[in-house]
């Protein structure tokens, strides 16, 4: 926007699609504040944003650079002629000498006939120099800086024209920070340099630098922010076909952005997406909170877009800058310094973390790494795993190898401040080249870091004791004893297997003789009849014995016959049949 007499010019810029820049010019009539559209003659250059024009006394205005469609930088320059109101006329100019690479972002100021071109940004980042262009001529030249100082490169600053002097202030340099510093440019127009200073003057100098600033935070095509502060869609219900992008990025280096949304109201379709680096985070419609937001690149990218559909109350968000992982500091931040070895930190932490026992971290770390295997480091002072000391019993082989081993066996291993010092032999063992073997004798082998003694004798590798033969030998004494203890014991087993055989074979004997009488079909019992010489008689078991006198006649005895096999058949007289059936022997 640049004024001549009472209107002010209106030219270019980005719509709603970022897109798509555009190409016309409107002009406002401040006094009676009335927007026109002017006919327009002659080249109508390309639509383009971020360029600059400035306007002279002798109702011309130029235009120069600029960012075109399709992200092309533009360096091309074009006259307007200012004479009319009704009618606006371009025309390109056809430029000779060292022709500034394209930029946009830049300042233009006009000193009589030669038009200045301050900082910007090109493809490869931020500028800092100074270009004229000579109306007369039209010819590019370069300008040279005469003073001790320069401005840093920077972007979207704003440049004033007071006195033949150029005043610049604020801008975004290379690291997206925001600058608040204030220099005065004075153009040589005979010898081609500038001089350029910090103003001294108190008419120059407020008493208190104002705050960082760049463009404004509302909805306005593309804004870069930088520190701390806000951004929103619109105050009150937001317009149709918005698009809009806020670069937010932090006021120093090692730090991050944090974004805390404090209303958001969408209507469908509406989308906010904020960009961390590569990723994407994509917010909808809906009256719900987002949660915060921490970059993890450094710089944030919100965008959000509107259809024309329906429209809502939008959103608002505040950003603050904090410090990065692994760096720490208190609020309100100024600068953040690394944690220490040993420690850690969390974006947005103001005190940095001691990592546990066992883990170590270099400094400015965002997380604790674990100490190698069989290792452990003092609690919050390792930086690295080499400051991590082998535990008693194991140590480490070469100083290029980062876990502990084991100690063998055979060997002692103090680990701690002589984790690299190599295992020591106990008593009885020594060291044979890489290997720990047992000393068959140990007098042999007193231990200690040395090689085996060449006289010593040792065991296989692996084998803890030497092969030997033995012999067995015994005393008198316990061969006695042994040989008495052998006897009883003999003893004792064949008096209970005698015992033993008795009894079962009597059980035997009275088990058959009892099952034979039992049943009464294996033997009978038969009684004789007993008749004494005085002619009584008695009847009695055949087993009985007669006692009679010599002289008497013998008795008739009817013997138990057995008939039962395997028995003595006992034989008996013949008798009558009157004597068995009587039962009863005659008398001879």
């Amino acid at each position: 926007m640049t004024k001549a007499g009472s209107t002010l010019y209106v030219f270019g810029g980005s719509g709603a699609a970022a897109s798509a820049p555009l190409a016309d010019i409107t002009l406002l009539d401040t006094a009676s504040l009335s927007w026109t559209s002017p006919t327009v003659e002659g080249t109508i250059p390309p639509g383009r944003f971020s360029h600059s024009v400035v306007g002279s006394a002798a109702s011309r205005m130029y235009l120069f650079g600029g960012m075109g469609q399709m992200d092309v930088l533009l360096n091309d320059a074009y006259e307007i002629d200012t004479r009319s109101t009704s009618v606006v006329s371009w025309r390109p100019l056809v430029t000779l000498g060292e022709l500034p690479e394209g930029r946009q972002g830049h300042t233009a100021s006009l000193i009589g006939t030669s038009m200045f071109v301050f900082g910007g940004a090109n493809a490869q980042g931020r500028l800092n120099d100074v270009v004229r262009l000579n109306l007369d001529t039209l010819r590019w030249s370069r300008l040279d800086s005469a003073g001790a100082a320069v401005p840093t490169p920077r972007w979207g600053h704003s440049a004033m024209l007071v006195s033949e002097r150029i005043l610049i202030f604020g801008g975004v340099d290379q690291s997206n920070n925001v600058l608040s510093d204030l220099w005065c440019e004075t153009p040589c127009r005979s010898s081609g340099a500038r001089h350029l200073a910090a103003p001294a003057s108190a008419a120059l100098t407020p008493a208190a630098p104002p705050a960082c600033r760049s463009m404004s935070t509302a909805c306005q095509g593309e804004v870069v922010l930088s520190g701390s502060g806000t951004l929103t869609a619109n105050d009150g219900l937001y317009p149709h076909l918005l698009n809009c992008t806020w670069h937010v990025s932090p006021s120093e280096a090692h730090q991050q952005v944090t974004l805390h949304f404090s209303r958001f109201a969408l209507a469908a379709g509406d989308v906010v997406a904020v960009y961390d680096g590569a990723s994407l985070r994509r917010i909808g419609m809906g009256g719900r909170l987002p949660p915060p937001l921490t970059s993890s690149s450094g710089a944030l990218r919100v965008s959000f877009v509107s259809d024309e559909s329906s429209t809502a109350e939008g959103f608002e968000a505040s950003f603050v800058s904090v410090c990065a992982a692994g760096y720490f500091g208190t609020p309100p931040v100024v600068s953040c310094a690394a944690c220490r070895p040993g420690t850690y930190s969390l974006p947005g932490q103001e005190v940095c973390t001691e990592c546990a026992a066992y883990h170590y971290a270099a400094a400015g770390a965002s997380s604790c790494n674990e100490c190698p295997a069989l290792s452990r480091a003092e609690r919050g002072s390792a930086a690295s795993w080499s400051d991590c000391l082998c535990l008693p019993g194991s140590w480490r082989p070469s100083d290029s190898a980062m876990a502990c081993e084991a100690c063998p066996a055979g060997a002692v291993c103090l680990g701690g401040g002589d984790s690299e010092a190599p295992p020591e032999s106990l008593p009885g063992w020594c060291r044979k080249g890489d290997d720990y073997v047992a000393c068959c004798s140990e007098d042999d082998c007193p231990g200690g870091a040395g090689e085996c003694p060449s006289d010593a004798t040792t065991a296989a590798v692996g084998e803890s004791e030497c092969n030997t033969t033995r012999y067995l030998t015994m005393g008198l004494l316990a061969f006695v004893l042994s040989l008495v203890t052998l006897c009883l014991v003999a003893v004792c087993c064949w008096s209970i297997g005698f015992a033993a055989g008795v009894r079962k074979g009597s059980r035997e004997t009275y088990k058959e003789l009892f099952a034979k009488f039992k049943s009464g079909s294996a033997a009978q019992v038969a009684f004789g009849s007993l008749t004494g010489p005085d002619g009584s008689t008695d009847v009695r078991p055949e087993y009985c014995t007669s006692s009679v006198a010599p002289s008497a006649p013998p008795m008739a005895v009817q013997m138990l016959d057995f008939e039962a096999s395997g028995n003595r058949r006992a034989s008996q007289p013949p008798q009558s049949p009157a004597s068995v059936g009587t039962g009863r022997s005659a008398q001879s």
